[in-house]
């Protein structure tokens, strides 16, 4: 073939290939979509990830099949979905440890979150809340600060793993308040609740679960107050300890994924997250609904590494 002939059959197989990827994309989905969980069933992300993919089997026509692949802090989830083909048919229900603290706390990942996905996004936010017994004298974060500087040993406080956003929120804490805070894991935020009411230790700080309010809880992490814990103030109003934070959640894709794919789910997300009832189906879970474009989820990663690597780094966490 001529050099003449070449450029005309290469154009025309480079167009033929657009026009495909194109009409894939329009015609998606034509079978159903599964989302991966990085965690076991039944917490806020599970639970939120079936309320959003109902809305998109809704409007969409198939099926969104919510999958469980927990293990390694959702690092497990994570590889499965970065090596699938980026068709938008394998989805990544992201959180803060997937997407942002995994790589700064193992040495190595069989990923990259930075560069194996495609940002969908951003779901909604969940705070953390501090809690303590309800027979103990602590009312407030500067009750918990007097008393742990009563304690010669620290006060104990319950968190969810090792190198959570909860675990590093204590840790945060301890420091801004000049306290010593003793860490203690437990698998999950109702084990914390339950230790709590039990007396094994003095404080707990879950990611919030309706379950929190059977014992007395006594701050949260967010930004602002909430309106499923009336009354319960934030860490910043307490005055002892300028704290923010929560677990978000987010949708990804690998990379690569068509960017109409990417386009037509963020818009029905985006609608979807506006309305009065996603709001109230989202608030049962302890969660704010957040929506906006794509670009949104890059953006909230951005910020948790700029809170969390300097606090990861002093605290010298490491994991296998």
């Amino acid at each position: 073939m001529n050099s003449r002939y070449w450029h005309v059959y290469a154009a025309a197989l480079a167009a033929s290939i657009g026009c495909c990827g194109g009409a894939f994309a329009q015609d998606w989905p034509t079978r159903p979509v599964t989302m991966v969980v990085p965690y076991a069933p039944g917490g806020n992300i599970d639970q939120a990830a079936r309320v959003f993919g109902r809305e998109l089997s809704e409007k969409l026509g198939q099926q969104f099949i919510i999958e469980s692949k927990g293990g390694a802090g959702g690092s497990i989830g994570a590889v499965a979905v970065a090596k699938a083909k980026p068709d938008g048919y394998t989805l990544l229900v992201t959180a803060n440890g997937p997407s942002v603290l995994n790589k700064m706390l193992y040495a190595s990942l069989p990923y990259d979150p930075d560069t194996d996905f495609t940002p969908i996004s951003l779901i909604s936010d969940v705070p953390q809340v501090f809690i303590v017994n309800p027979n103990s004298p602590v009312k407030d974060l500067k009750d918990m600060v007097a008393l742990a500087k009563q304690k010669k040993d620290g006060l104990t406080m319950g968190h969810p793993g090792v190198g959570t956003g909860a675990h590093l929120t204590a840790i945060w804490f301890a420091s801004v308040a000049g306290i010593n805070v003793v860490p203690v894991a437990y698998r999950g935020a109702l084990p914390i609740v339950t230790a709590v009411l039990g007396g094994e230790i003095d404080a707990g700080i879950p990611a919030y679960i309706p379950q929190v309010s059977t014992a007395k809880p006594i701050a949260v992490t967010s930004d602002e107050r909430v309106d499923f814990l009336p009354g319960v103030p934030t860490a910043r109003e307490s005055g002892v300890a300028d704290v923010a934070s929560g677990t978000f959640t987010g949708l990804a894709s690998p990379a690569g994924v068509p960017p109409e794919i990417v386009a037509r789910i963020n818009r029905i997300l985006d609608a979807f997250l506006k309305t009065a009832e996603a709001k109230k189906q989202f608030a049962v879970l302890g969660a704010r609904t957040i929506g906006g474009p794509p670009e949104r989820l890059t953006e909230r990663m951005n910020q948790e590494k700029a809170l969390w690597g300097p606090i990861v780094k002093s605290a010298d966490i490491k994991l296998q």
